[in-house]
């Protein structure tokens, strides 16, 4: 199944919680994302999937797991930085978007929709794909990645999952090379 490329921040989002990078790749967009603007879309999305990884992965998981005893309290801490992170975020989406021959319609018609539709399309789509897309295997390691981040704080959980993202150049997601001095 072909993968929209503009999922790409709900894909990166989701992987830095625990699902397998594979999951949801998609081809390799024109440009890349930087770490900055990776760790930006992963903060902004982390709200939305996690709530749309507890719909999706309800028949997956017990009432015992991580995620279900603590997804919504750690939905609502990254929730807190929406605000902060969506400017950098919505510029990192439209950069690559429109960048990208096969993004490039979609982002100029996006750009002029109203913030707050933009906002609202966006979280649908990376809910709605995400508790269509579960599956056993993903909402294990959804829960194991949420458990294992969750002492950390938000920022800090998304600069360190952009982080290990460029490190290990997950190139099939479009993210940079890390840059050496």
């Amino acid at each position: 199944m072909k993968r929209k490329p503009f999922i790409q921040g709900a894909v990166l989002a989701l992987a830095a919680f625990g699902l397998p990078l594979n999951a949801w790749a998609s081809e390799r967009p024109a440009s890349c994302m930087t770490e900055d603007e990776l760790a930006s879309v992963m903060l902004y999305a982390a709200p939305t999937l996690i709530r749309g990884a507890r719909k999706g992965c309800a028949p997956f998981v017990g009432a015992e797991s991580y995620l279900e005893q603590h997804g919504e309290e750690t939905a609502a801490r990254f929730y807190a930085y929406r605000g902060e992170s969506w400017p950098a975020a919505r510029a990192a989406m439209f950069r690559v978007m429109s960048q990208d021959p096969r993004t490039r319609g979609l982002a100029t018609v996006m750009e002029q929709m109203p913030e707050e539709t933009l906002r609202s399309a966006a979280d649908t789509l990376y809910s709605e794909k995400l508790a269509e897309d579960a599956d056993a295997a993903i909402c294990d390691k959804v829960t194991r990645g949420l458990e294992l981040t969750s002492s950390l704080e938000p920022r800090k959980a998304a600069r360190l999952a952009a982080f290990l993202f460029v490190t290990f150049r997950v190139e099939d997601l479009g993210i940079c090379a890390m840059e050496t001095e």
